[in-house]
């Protein structure tokens, strides 16, 4: 399924240095979200895209800062692509759709592990749909 992307931002950005060496791997937080909207517009019958929105809020706690950051993107979405076709392959639909938000993310991420350190780091962000 090729989605295309129109547009990613970033509504929301909190970087804080912090102390978290103390803090066990499982108490560092690492979670996130993904959320879904098709707007209720006119579709015509010679469109040949649906637009989406996708909300992707992130969170991550290192040892000396921690981030998060809510990263909206609106997408166009094939006509022939059916609610019930995303449903029935929701995982390679949400990869498709967190990539160019995840890639937006780390090159923050990036910028700013640079703040605590001389080497700038870049996380490898795996996304499970298993809850």
């Amino acid at each position: 399924m090729k989605l295309k992307v129109v547009e990613t931002r970033i509504k929301k950005f909190n970087f804080e240095i912090v102390d978290n060496k103390a803090l066990s791997e499982e108490e560092k937080v690492k979670n996130g979200s993904l959320s879904l909207d098709f707007p209720d517009v006119d579709i015509s019958d010679e469109a040949d895209n649906i637009p989406l929105k996708a909300i992707m809020n992130i969170e991550l706690i290192e040892d000396t800062f921690s981030i998060s950051a809510e990263m909206n993107g609106t997408f166009m979405v094939p006509k022939n692509v059916m609610k019930k076709e995303i449903a029935e392959n929701i995982t390679e639909f949400s990869n498709e759709l967190l990539k160019p938000l995840i890639d937006k993310f780390t090159i923050y991420f990036g910028i700013f592990s640079n703040e605590v350190s001389d080497v700038m780091t870049l996380p490898r962000l795996k996304i499970d749909f298993s809850d």
